[in-house]
């Protein structure tokens, strides 16, 4: 999900490439064409450099496609945060 995700996104605000969003959020060009094929799960300060580098307002808006819910927590302690 990370992976299509943050293709959509990188898209959407002109970094078509591996380099141009590794570059724009500081991290290793293999890193980023790991996450995006999905070979490699995203460390939360890699998350957090691409939410810069996408200019995203939080992890959820990478985390969750627009207009879903993402739910954090045990069943009996859900939080559920919605994209803005």
């Amino acid at each position: 999900m990370v992976a299509r995700r943050t293709r959509e996104l990188m898209d959407a605000r002109g970094l078509g490439t591996i380099r141009t969003l590794a570059d724009a959020a500081g991290l290793g060009r293999g890193t980023v064409s790991d996450i995006l094929a999905g070979t490699s799960d995203p460390t939360l300060s890699t998350m957090l450099a691409l939410v810069r580098a996408l200019e995203l307002g939080s992890i959820e808006e990478l985390l969750s496609p627009l207009g879903t819910s993402v739910v954090i927590g045990a069943p009996h302690e859900r939080i559920i945060a919605r994209p803005t």
